[in-house]
């Protein structure tokens, strides 16, 4: 649980009818507006005292265009705002991290 949301890797919802193991990180004027779409693979949760976590997610991350660029290659964003990214394209594979936003 972090910050009162359930999340789990994706291997634990092979056989489920939900997930919460997909993570977005929203880009800025900084990095081109370019957002960030991955899969947890793993939860790495670093206790430091009695009362203070960090809590890091081991991710695969897919390769999708600048807001600017063409959409076509990489994810397509139906209608209703649905997003369906193309999962054989990866990167940052040497950079799988990110540090979740938590609040004890």
């Amino acid at each position: 649980m972090v910050n009162g949301f359930l999340f789990r890797i994706a291997r634990i919802e092979n056989n489920l009818n939900t997930q919460n193991s997909g993570v977005v990180v929203r880009g800025d004027d900084s990095t081109g507006n370019i957002d960030w779409f991955g899969v947890i693979r793993k939860i790495v949760a670093l206790e430091f005292g009695l009362d203070k976590e960090v809590v890091l997610f081991e991710c695969d991350w897919y390769d999708i265009p600048p807001a600017n660029r063409n959409q076509g290659r990489g994810f397509k964003k139906d209608k209703f705002g649905i997003i369906d990214i193309d999962t054989t394209r990866f990167r940052y594979k040497d950079e799988p991290y990110i540090l979740s936003r938590y609040f004890m």
